[in-house]
Protein backbone atom coordinates (compact mmCIF):
# COMPACT_ATOMS: atom_id res chain seq x y z
CA UNK A 1 0.00 0.00 0.00
CA UNK A 2 1.74 3.33 -1.13
CA UNK A 3 1.86 6.43 1.29
CA UNK A 4 -1.09 8.08 -0.36
CA UNK A 5 -3.32 4.87 -0.23
CA UNK A 6 -2.11 4.79 3.32
CA UNK A 7 -3.47 8.27 4.13
CA UNK A 8 -6.77 7.92 2.13
CA UNK A 9 -7.54 4.49 4.30
CA UNK A 10 -6.44 6.33 7.34
CA UNK A 11 -8.85 9.58 6.44
CA UNK A 12 -11.81 6.81 5.77
CA UNK A 13 -11.16 5.12 9.00
CA UNK A 14 -11.20 8.25 10.64
CA UNK A 15 -14.46 9.58 9.17
CA UNK A 16 -16.70 6.21 9.75
CA UNK A 17 -15.30 6.98 13.42
CA UNK A 18 -16.42 10.24 13.71
CA UNK A 19 -20.06 9.10 11.72
CA UNK A 20 -20.36 6.43 14.20
CA UNK A 21 -19.31 8.59 17.76
CA UNK A 22 -21.00 11.74 16.74
CA UNK A 23 -24.33 9.69 15.96
CA UNK A 24 -24.43 8.81 19.55
CA UNK A 25 -23.07 11.92 21.20
CA UNK A 26 -26.02 12.98 18.90
CA UNK A 27 -28.78 11.28 20.82
CA UNK A 28 -27.38 11.49 23.86
CA UNK A 29 -27.40 15.22 23.76
CA UNK A 30 -30.71 14.80 22.71
CA UNK A 31 -29.75 16.34 19.39
CA UNK A 32 -31.50 13.66 17.08
CA UNK A 33 -33.30 10.33 17.87
CA UNK A 34 -31.33 7.43 15.31
CA UNK A 35 -32.70 5.33 12.56
CA UNK A 36 -31.74 1.70 11.59
CA UNK A 37 -28.87 2.94 9.40
CA UNK A 38 -27.19 4.98 12.38
CA UNK A 39 -27.13 1.72 13.89
CA UNK A 40 -26.11 0.45 11.15
CA UNK A 41 -23.21 2.11 10.79
CA UNK A 42 -22.11 2.21 14.33
CA UNK A 43 -22.05 -1.88 14.42
CA UNK A 44 -19.87 -2.03 11.27
CA UNK A 45 -17.26 0.27 13.18
CA UNK A 46 -17.41 -1.91 15.97
CA UNK A 47 -17.72 -4.79 14.32
CA UNK A 48 -20.86 -5.66 16.25
CA UNK A 49 -24.19 -6.93 15.88
CA UNK A 50 -26.62 -4.26 14.46
CA UNK A 51 -29.07 -5.42 17.40
CA UNK A 52 -26.71 -4.72 20.26
CA UNK A 53 -25.90 -1.50 18.86
CA UNK A 54 -28.85 -0.37 18.98
CA UNK A 55 -29.41 -1.97 22.39
CA UNK A 56 -26.39 -0.12 23.98
CA UNK A 57 -27.18 2.53 22.44
CA UNK A 58 -30.40 3.12 24.13
CA UNK A 59 -28.86 1.76 27.36
CA UNK A 60 -26.41 4.59 26.67
CA UNK A 61 -29.17 7.90 25.79
CA UNK A 62 -30.63 6.67 29.13
CA UNK A 63 -27.37 7.15 31.44
CA UNK A 64 -28.23 10.76 30.58
CA UNK A 65 -30.66 13.49 31.31
CA UNK A 66 -32.09 16.27 29.23
CA UNK A 67 -29.75 18.77 29.66
CA UNK A 68 -26.81 15.73 28.81
CA UNK A 69 -25.23 15.51 31.67
CA UNK A 70 -24.31 12.09 32.77
CA UNK A 71 -26.38 10.02 35.26
CA UNK A 72 -24.03 8.01 37.25
CA UNK A 73 -26.14 6.02 39.20
CA UNK A 74 -28.38 4.59 36.40
CA UNK A 75 -25.19 3.95 34.60
CA UNK A 76 -23.82 1.88 37.64
CA UNK A 77 -27.30 0.17 37.29
CA UNK A 78 -27.07 -0.39 33.92
CA UNK A 79 -23.10 -1.93 34.46
CA UNK A 80 -24.38 -5.64 34.65
CA UNK A 81 -25.63 -5.42 31.76
CA UNK A 82 -23.22 -3.25 29.62
CA UNK A 83 -20.51 -5.80 30.49
CA UNK A 84 -22.34 -8.59 28.36
CA UNK A 85 -21.47 -6.96 24.70
CA UNK A 86 -18.44 -7.27 23.33
CA UNK A 87 -15.84 -4.62 23.17
CA UNK A 88 -18.19 -2.65 25.27
CA UNK A 89 -15.14 -0.89 27.03
CA UNK A 90 -13.64 0.42 23.39
CA UNK A 91 -17.26 1.47 22.68
CA UNK A 92 -17.82 3.56 25.94
CA UNK A 93 -14.33 4.87 25.50
CA UNK A 94 -14.81 5.87 22.35
CA UNK A 95 -18.42 7.65 22.48
CA UNK A 96 -17.84 8.85 25.73
CA UNK A 97 -14.84 10.10 26.59
CA UNK A 98 -14.69 13.60 25.04
CA UNK A 99 -18.53 14.21 25.73
CA UNK A 100 -18.83 15.72 29.23
CA UNK A 101 -17.65 18.16 31.22
CA UNK A 102 -14.59 17.86 34.01
CA UNK A 103 -17.44 16.89 36.98
CA UNK A 104 -19.45 14.65 34.82
CA UNK A 105 -16.41 13.18 32.88
CA UNK A 106 -14.64 12.53 36.62
CA UNK A 107 -17.69 10.33 37.26
CA UNK A 108 -17.68 8.74 34.02
CA UNK A 109 -14.28 7.45 34.97
CA UNK A 110 -14.87 6.54 38.53
CA UNK A 111 -17.84 4.25 37.29
CA UNK A 112 -15.53 2.43 34.47
CA UNK A 113 -13.57 1.81 36.98
CA UNK A 114 -16.15 -0.70 38.23
CA UNK A 115 -16.70 -1.91 34.47
CA UNK A 116 -13.18 -2.80 34.33
CA UNK A 117 -13.19 -5.28 37.03
CA UNK A 118 -16.74 -6.80 35.90
CA UNK A 119 -15.01 -7.45 32.20
CA UNK A 120 -11.87 -8.84 33.70
CA UNK A 121 -10.31 -8.35 30.75
CA UNK A 122 -7.43 -6.07 31.86
CA UNK A 123 -4.83 -6.51 29.01
CA UNK A 124 -7.71 -6.17 26.76
CA UNK A 125 -8.38 -2.54 28.75
CA UNK A 126 -5.15 -1.01 28.65
CA UNK A 127 -4.66 -2.40 24.63
CA UNK A 128 -7.68 0.08 24.17
CA UNK A 129 -6.25 3.19 26.41
CA UNK A 130 -2.93 2.94 25.20
CA UNK A 131 -3.90 2.58 21.37
CA UNK A 132 -6.16 5.82 21.84
CA UNK A 133 -3.51 7.76 23.68
CA UNK A 134 -1.42 7.11 20.91
CA UNK A 135 -3.44 7.41 18.08
CA UNK A 136 -2.80 11.02 17.21
CA UNK A 137 0.53 11.54 19.06
CA UNK A 138 0.31 15.66 18.14
CA UNK A 139 -2.74 16.14 19.66
CA UNK A 140 -3.38 16.18 23.48
CA UNK A 141 -6.90 16.08 24.93
CA UNK A 142 -8.72 15.70 27.99
CA UNK A 143 -8.65 12.05 27.39
CA UNK A 144 -4.94 11.10 27.55
CA UNK A 145 -4.81 12.09 31.26
CA UNK A 146 -8.14 9.78 32.23
CA UNK A 147 -6.53 7.09 29.57
CA UNK A 148 -3.65 7.17 31.93
CA UNK A 149 -5.37 7.31 35.22
CA UNK A 150 -7.54 4.41 34.10
CA UNK A 151 -3.79 2.48 33.16
CA UNK A 152 -2.42 3.20 36.53
CA UNK A 153 -5.52 0.80 37.84
CA UNK A 154 -4.95 -1.89 35.57
CA UNK A 155 -1.08 -2.71 36.21
CA UNK A 156 -2.26 -3.12 40.18
CA UNK A 157 -4.06 -6.27 41.81
CA UNK A 158 -5.75 -4.16 44.43
CA UNK A 159 -6.63 -0.60 44.24
CA UNK A 160 -7.87 0.97 47.48
CA UNK A 161 -9.31 3.78 45.91
CA UNK A 162 -11.53 1.77 43.66
CA UNK A 163 -14.55 2.56 45.52
CA UNK A 164 -13.68 5.77 45.65
CA UNK A 165 -13.48 8.78 43.93
CA UNK A 166 -10.67 10.01 42.83
CA UNK A 167 -9.27 13.03 40.57
CA UNK A 168 -5.44 12.07 40.02
CA UNK A 169 -3.33 8.32 40.99
CA UNK A 170 -2.50 8.92 44.99
CA UNK A 171 1.60 9.44 44.84
CA UNK A 172 1.41 6.31 47.51
CA UNK A 173 0.88 3.76 44.42
CA UNK A 174 4.74 4.25 43.41
CA UNK A 175 5.48 1.55 47.18
CA UNK A 176 3.89 -0.67 45.10
CA UNK A 177 5.80 -3.69 44.83
CA UNK A 178 3.76 -7.05 45.05
CA UNK A 179 0.78 -5.86 44.03
CA UNK A 180 1.40 -5.18 40.78
CA UNK A 181 -0.23 -7.63 37.59
CA UNK A 182 2.55 -9.13 36.72
CA UNK A 183 1.15 -10.26 33.80
CA UNK A 184 -0.90 -6.85 33.03
CA UNK A 185 2.87 -5.35 33.83
CA UNK A 186 4.74 -7.67 31.05
CA UNK A 187 2.23 -6.90 28.48
CA UNK A 188 2.25 -3.04 29.33
CA UNK A 189 5.66 -2.79 28.65
CA UNK A 190 5.84 -4.75 25.54
CA UNK A 191 3.26 -2.81 24.19
CA UNK A 192 5.05 0.30 25.18
CA UNK A 193 8.18 -0.86 23.32
CA UNK A 194 6.20 -1.69 20.13
CA UNK A 195 4.98 1.80 19.77
CA UNK A 196 7.69 3.40 20.79
CA UNK A 197 8.03 5.91 18.29
CA UNK A 198 4.58 7.45 19.14
CA UNK A 199 5.04 7.18 22.39
CA UNK A 200 7.75 9.15 22.41
CA UNK A 201 6.80 11.49 19.60
CA UNK A 202 3.09 11.61 22.04
CA UNK A 203 5.65 13.17 25.24
CA UNK A 204 7.14 15.60 23.09
CA UNK A 205 4.22 17.14 22.19
CA UNK A 206 3.23 17.03 26.06
CA UNK A 207 6.22 18.59 26.68
CA UNK A 208 5.94 21.14 23.86
CA UNK A 209 2.53 22.29 25.07
CA UNK A 210 4.04 22.46 28.75
CA UNK A 211 6.63 24.65 26.91
CA UNK A 212 3.95 26.98 25.36
CA UNK A 213 1.44 27.15 27.99
CA UNK A 214 4.35 28.29 30.63
CA UNK A 215 6.13 30.92 28.42
CA UNK A 216 2.38 32.45 27.57
CA UNK A 217 1.26 35.88 28.96
CA UNK A 218 -2.25 34.92 28.93
CA UNK A 219 -4.11 31.63 28.20
CA UNK A 220 -6.36 31.54 25.50
CA UNK A 221 -9.73 30.17 25.80
CA UNK A 222 -9.18 27.13 24.14
CA UNK A 223 -5.98 26.50 25.47
CA UNK A 224 -5.61 23.46 27.95
CA UNK A 225 -3.93 24.77 31.08
CA UNK A 226 -0.77 24.22 32.36
CA UNK A 227 -2.66 22.98 35.29
CA UNK A 228 -3.80 20.16 33.22
CA UNK A 229 -0.51 19.62 31.28
CA UNK A 230 1.50 19.04 34.85
CA UNK A 231 -1.33 16.58 35.77
CA UNK A 232 -1.28 14.40 32.66
CA UNK A 233 2.57 14.49 32.89
CA UNK A 234 2.18 13.53 36.27
CA UNK A 235 -0.27 10.61 35.72
CA UNK A 236 2.26 9.66 33.01
CA UNK A 237 5.34 8.99 34.61
CA UNK A 238 3.42 7.41 37.05
CA UNK A 239 2.62 4.88 35.21
CA UNK A 240 6.24 4.50 33.56
CA UNK A 241 7.77 4.20 36.94
CA UNK A 242 5.08 1.57 37.41
CA UNK A 243 5.50 -0.70 34.48
CA UNK A 244 9.31 -0.02 34.22
CA UNK A 245 11.20 -2.04 31.69
CA UNK A 246 13.63 0.35 28.93
CA UNK A 247 11.63 2.08 27.37
CA UNK A 248 9.72 3.41 30.45
CA UNK A 249 13.31 4.10 32.16
CA UNK A 250 14.60 5.92 29.13
CA UNK A 251 11.72 8.20 29.79
CA UNK A 252 11.90 8.46 33.45
CA UNK A 253 16.03 9.19 33.38
CA UNK A 254 15.50 12.03 30.98
CA UNK A 255 12.88 13.84 32.54
CA UNK A 256 14.34 13.55 36.19
CA UNK A 257 17.97 15.06 34.05
CA UNK A 258 15.58 18.34 33.33
CA UNK A 259 13.40 18.69 36.60
CA UNK A 260 16.55 17.78 38.63
CA UNK A 261 18.31 20.72 37.50
CA UNK A 262 17.21 24.30 38.67
CA UNK A 263 19.39 26.02 35.48
CA UNK A 264 17.34 23.50 32.97
CA UNK A 265 14.28 25.46 31.06
CA UNK A 266 11.88 24.38 32.82
CA UNK A 267 12.27 26.71 35.72
CA UNK A 268 13.33 29.73 33.21
CA UNK A 269 9.82 30.08 31.46
CA UNK A 270 7.70 33.25 32.42
CA UNK A 271 4.75 31.08 34.37
CA UNK A 272 7.54 28.72 35.93
CA UNK A 273 8.13 30.91 39.58
CA UNK A 274 4.11 30.38 40.02
CA UNK A 275 4.24 27.07 39.35
CA UNK A 276 6.78 25.95 41.55
CA UNK A 277 5.45 23.80 43.94
CA UNK A 278 3.80 21.72 41.12
CA UNK A 279 7.31 21.69 39.02
CA UNK A 280 9.15 20.26 42.34
CA UNK A 281 6.27 17.65 42.98
CA UNK A 282 6.88 16.25 39.56
CA UNK A 283 10.31 16.22 40.34
CA UNK A 284 9.66 14.46 43.53
CA UNK A 285 7.49 11.40 41.17
CA UNK A 286 10.60 11.22 39.32
CA UNK A 287 13.04 10.82 42.14
CA UNK A 288 10.66 8.13 43.66
CA UNK A 289 10.57 6.42 40.08
CA UNK A 290 14.01 6.76 39.37
CA UNK A 291 14.21 4.82 42.82
CA UNK A 292 11.62 1.91 40.84
CA UNK A 293 12.90 1.82 37.31
CA UNK A 294 16.49 2.94 37.62
CA UNK A 295 19.64 1.02 38.92
CA UNK A 296 23.18 1.84 40.26
CA UNK A 297 24.03 3.97 37.31
CA UNK A 298 21.73 6.32 38.15
CA UNK A 299 23.33 7.21 41.35
CA UNK A 300 25.24 9.90 40.43
CA UNK A 301 22.74 11.72 38.64
CA UNK A 302 20.70 11.39 42.36
CA UNK A 303 23.45 12.68 44.33
CA UNK A 304 23.80 15.77 41.63
CA UNK A 305 20.08 16.41 42.11
CA UNK A 306 20.46 16.57 46.19
CA UNK A 307 23.66 18.78 46.23
CA UNK A 308 21.83 20.97 43.94
CA UNK A 309 19.42 21.80 47.34
CA UNK A 310 20.92 25.60 47.51
CA UNK A 311 20.19 26.62 44.08
CA UNK A 312 16.48 25.22 44.16
CA UNK A 313 16.28 27.04 47.74
CA UNK A 314 16.95 30.60 45.74
CA UNK A 315 13.81 30.10 43.75
CA UNK A 316 11.73 30.90 46.76
CA UNK A 317 12.11 32.24 50.37
CA UNK A 318 9.09 31.38 52.14
CA UNK A 319 8.98 28.64 54.62
CA UNK A 320 6.58 26.83 52.72
CA UNK A 321 8.41 26.26 49.50
CA UNK A 322 11.62 25.82 51.41
CA UNK A 323 10.19 23.10 53.38
CA UNK A 324 8.77 21.54 49.80
CA UNK A 325 12.28 21.81 48.69
CA UNK A 326 13.84 19.91 51.55
CA UNK A 327 10.74 17.09 51.89
CA UNK A 328 11.28 16.37 47.68
CA UNK A 329 15.03 15.85 48.29
CA UNK A 330 14.88 13.54 51.12
CA UNK A 331 13.45 10.84 48.75
CA UNK A 332 16.70 10.67 46.93
CA UNK A 333 18.40 8.96 49.75
CA UNK A 334 15.64 6.61 49.99
CA UNK A 335 15.54 6.05 45.79
CA UNK A 336 18.81 5.53 45.53
CA UNK A 337 18.99 2.43 48.31
CA UNK A 338 16.15 1.57 46.28
CA UNK A 339 18.32 1.78 43.14
CA UNK A 340 21.19 0.03 44.73
CA UNK A 341 18.91 -3.49 44.56
CA UNK A 342 17.45 -3.14 41.34
CA UNK A 343 18.88 -5.27 38.68
CA UNK A 344 20.77 -3.40 36.15
CA UNK A 345 19.38 -1.79 32.82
Amino acid sequence: MSIHEKNAHHQAGSEKSGTAVETVRAVISGKRELNSEDFKRFAEYFDIPAEDAEQIVHLLADCFDQDGRFRREIFEKYLPEFSRYRKIFKILWSCLKSTMDHSDRMAFLNSMQLLIVMLKQPKNVLKTLLNDFNSDPDVISDSDRDALMLSNLLVRKYNKELYTDIDATPEEVLLVKNGLDADVTKYAQWRLESVWEQFQQKIKSIGRRIAVAMDADNQTPDALSIDFLLSLDRELYIFLSLVGGDAAYRIIRAAAESYGNPESRIFQFANSSRYLPLLLQQLKILIRGLGRVGGKQDLMLLRKIKQREAAFMQFGEDAEYQGLVRQVLQWVDISMDRAVLNPAN
